[in-house]
């Protein structure tokens, strides 16, 4: 079984590059997988807490970052093998400069009822009229992580009143001081990843009024890449992590969406420090966990436009099927 390990490598100098190519000539290769402890993980979380990727015949280290930035750079230097990771401008970049990376499979998606990022108003604003729809934004102060997804709803949202970037005012607070914010009336409302969101509601009463689901339906909320050393050094090794993965896949969605036991997947999914609660929105996933790209490339035009990308990357290049394909296929045909 895999355990997490604190982060004993720095990213500089290229990194200390995964010496795959030997590790392809073993029966038990040794994979690196980094981990944001959020949604996007919760396949790895369990396949790990459960033992799937033992199961597999892969030994695997769990590698916690605090951010996409770094799991991203992390991946792209070699320092871990794979990786999950929602769409930011962070990852487009490095996809516009022609990281060695691919996507290989979904990660969650923003399916209709599984919308986990969400705009969340204080109460009072919504009973009292003050908010009723898009037109109502203007002149709030929300929080939430700018030129991020979360803006991108709000942006999105705001769209059909003629809402302006100028007419809101945005403010990053950090997500440990959302909550008190909320509470003392700093701030109006928030649009957060969930289990946040949730959390917020069940807080503070606040009202979800729109989630990406809503607005931009099956639009990507993360990806499963790998490496180099997973796609084509040790492609046996990627595919057997992908069969792992999606027995994963499958006992969050049995768990989440069939009635099965909640408890015991967030028990489990928090042993591998993924952030998760019985309560949440839970994320989609497509029975055939093909990566989505819906509104991506508005996604991206968007991220042009407020300067975070100054070359537009082809995603459809990153996708790589036959891995997933055949690891689908091992497990039954779908998820």
């Amino acid at each position: 079984m895999g355990h997490v390990v604190s982060r004993r490598f720095i990213l500089a100098a290229g990194g200390a590059l995964v010496a795959a190519s030997a590790q392809a000539q073993t029966a038990r290769p040794k994979v690196k997988i980094g981990l944001l402890r959020s949604l996007y993980d919760v396949g790895i979380g369990l396949a790990d807490s459960r033992s799937y990727f033992a199961a597999e015949g892969i030994d695997v280290e769990l590698y916690p970052f605090s951010d996409t930035a770094e799991g991203s750079q992390a991946l792209a230097v070699g320092a871990i093998d794979a990786v999950t990771q929602g769409i930011s401008g962070g990852l487009l970049n490095l996809m516009a400069r022609g990281v060695e990376a691919k996507i290989v499979a979904s990660a969650g998606e923003h399916a209709p009822g599984h919308g986990v990022i969400g705009l969340v108003i204080r109460r009072e604003l919504v009973d009292s009229g003050r908010f009723k729809g898009p037109a109502d934004l203007k002149g709030l102060k929300l929080a939430l992580g700018q030129n991020a997804p979360p803006h991108w709803l709000v942006k999105k949202y705001g769209d059909a009143a003629g809402i302006g970037r100028r007419d809101v005012e945005l403010v990053s607070t950090g997500i440990g001081n959302v909550l008190p914010a909320m509470i003392n009336k700093a701030i109006d409302g928030a649009c957060l990843l969930e289990p946040y969101a949730s959390e917020l509601i069940r807080r503070t009463d606040a009202v979800r009024v729109v989630s990406m689901d809503q607005v931009q339906p099956n639009f990507p909320a993360g990806y499963l890449m790998f490496g180099p050393s997973l796609v084509t050094r040790n492609h046996d090794a990627g595919e057997r992590l992908l069969r792992g993965y999606l027995r994963g896949v499958k006992d969050y969605r049995d768990a989440f969406d069939r009635s099965g036991d909640k408890e015991a997947v967030v028990r489990d999914l928090r042993s591998r420090q993924v952030n998760v609660a019985t309560d949440m929105v839970s994320v989609g996933f497509p029975e055939d966990m093909a990566p989505s790209t819906a509104h991506v490339d508005a996604f991206i035009a968007w991220q042009m436009e407020v300067g975070v990308l100054k070359t537009k990357p082809d995603i459809s290049s990153f996708i790589a099927n036959d891995q997933r394909a055949a690891a689908l296929q091992a497990v039954g045909g779908r998820i």
